[in-house]
């Protein structure tokens, strides 16, 4: 039953999903503190407080209070922003580093190349 567990554990995707649940855990620490910390922050600089929970509208004799709903669609569009500028900035790193990759020929392609001239230099005739 050991030796089952282990090959389930190596050979399955639940490495991969561990794997991901660590990394899920430490990039939404990363965009918290990027939203609460820097953020709202500057919302705070902007508006005057990052938090708008003591905000209600009259309505006759009752309060409606929409300070929280405020407050949670606000860090829904900073959480969104945040994840849209990590995203943006990978993939210009992933296009960056795909352009460097492509920009040399694999060595079978130069050798297929050489022996393409070589044969058309010899006067052979390639085929279509």
């Amino acid at each position: 039953m050991l030796r089952e567990f282990r090959d389930f554990i190596v050979t399955s995707s639940a490495l991969d999903l561990a794997i991901g649940v660590v990394i899920g855990a430490a990039f939404g620490r990363f965009v918290d503190v990027l939203v609460n910390d820097v953020l709202m922050q500057l919302v705070a600089a902007l508006v005057g407080t990052p938090d708008f929970g003591a905000i209600a509208l009259p309505l006759g004799q009752a309060e409606i209070e929409v300070g929280l709903l405020v407050n949670a669609l606000i860090n829904l569009v900073l959480i969104a922003f945040a994840v849209f500028l990590v995203i943006k900035g990978v993939n210009a790193l992933r296009r960056r580093t795909a352009g460097l990759a492509n920009d040399a020929d694999p060595q079978d392609i130069v050798l297929l190349r050489e022996i393409r001239d070589a044969l058309r230099d010899a006067g052979a005739t390639p085929r279509p």
